[in-house]
C-alpha cells in the first residue's frame, strides 16, 4: 500500500504529524527511520524500513502544514504484525514463487518485479527461457 511508515509508540504518545524522511520504493534495500518524529514514505510492494512498524494509508493522511504528512483527524495507527528478519529480507537468489512456471499473471509479474527482475521471460532470449524453466 502507497502510504508512511512510521513508529506507532510515536503516535501513541500524541504526535500526528511526521516529516518526511526520505522514500522506500519496492525492490529497494530497507531503510532506516532516523527519528522518531520523521516518517518514510513507502509504496506498494516497499520493504517495511527498519524502526517502523505501522504504515499509514495515504488515503488516511493530510497535507502538514510545515511540509510532510499529518494524520487526518478521527484516524487511528495501526501496528503491524511483527516479522522476524529472516522473513522480512531476502537474499539475492533466493526462490520466488515464480520458479519454474511461466509468470503470465499480473500477481506473478509483480513478484517478479520487486525481486529485480525487470525483463519478463517473453522478452529474454530462447537460451535464457530454457535456464529459467528447467
Amino acid at each position: 500500500m502507497d502510504g508512511v511508515a512510521v513508529d506507532s509508540q510515536t503516535v501513541g504518545a500524541g504526535t500526528r504529524s511526521f516529516r518526511v524522511q526520505a522514500t522506500q520504493a519496492a525492490g529497494d534495500p530497507p531503510l532506516t527511520l532516523a527519528a522518531a518524529a520523521d516518517c518514510i514514505e513507502v509504496m506498494t510492494g516497499a520493504v517495511l524500513p527498519v524502526g517502523c512498524n505501522s504504515v499509514i494509508p495515504v488515503e488516511e493522511l493530510t497535507l502538514a502544514r510545515a511540509g510532510g504528512w499529518a494524520l487526518a483527524p478521527g484516524r487511528a495507527c495501526r501496528t503491524l504484525a511483527a516479522r522476524s528478519p529472516a522473513r522480512q529480507r531476502h537474499a539475492p537468489g533466493d526462490a520466488a514463487p515464480v520458479v519454474g512456471r511461466a509468470a503470465g499473471a499480473p500477481p506473478e509479474i509483480a513478484i517478479a518485479a520487486s525481486a529485480g527482475n525487470g525483463t519478463h521471460p517473453r522478452e529474454q532470449s530462447a537460451d535464457a527461457r530454457r535456464h529459467l524453466y528447467r
